[in-house]
């Protein structure tokens, strides 16, 4: 599967295809289960914010698989538009990749300045609250 293929003529994130930085090359294996997990999230029926932020407050045991679909199957919905994923495996990144990549990662470090910054870049102020939700509980996995 291509990026192209991932795509919709109106995309609001063009495909930036560029090497992995080196500070995000460490989040390959995570960055390749999220590719995956978009491709198999494609057929689900979509999942609305609320929903999966009430989820993830019942069951704080949830494993990290059933928090990164979540998170995958709302992401389009907290930002308002079309988020690129390439095929797993990929070399490269696309611009909505690697924005997820660094948030989670300064998740999982409690940077919680550099999180709202990235949250304040491209998540609507409506949807922070739910999706910062999600965003904090992956990283509270990653961390242990």
């Amino acid at each position: 599967m291509t990026a192209s293929m991932l795509a919709t003529p109106y995309a609001s994130v063009p495909l930036a295809d560029k090497a992995v930085s080196d500070d995000l090359a460490r989040f390959m294996p995570l960055l390749n289960r999220l590719r995956f997990l978009a491709t198999t999230c494609r057929a689900d029926a979509r999942l609305d914010l609320a929903s999966a932020c009430s989820a993830i407050h019942v069951d704080r045991e949830r494993s990290l698989d059933a928090l990164a679909t979540a998170m995958i199957r709302v992401v389009s919905e907290a930002i308002d538009g079309h988020v690129i994923f390439l095929a797993p495996g990929s070399p490269n990144m696309t611009f909505d990749e690697e924005w997820l990549t660094r948030l989670l990662d300064r998740a999982a470090q409690r940077d919680t300045v550099s999180v709202e910054f990235l949250l304040r870049r491209r998540v609507p102020k409506r949807n922070h609250h739910a999706f910062r939700s999600i965003v904090r509980a992956i990283g509270a996995l990653l961390r242990s």
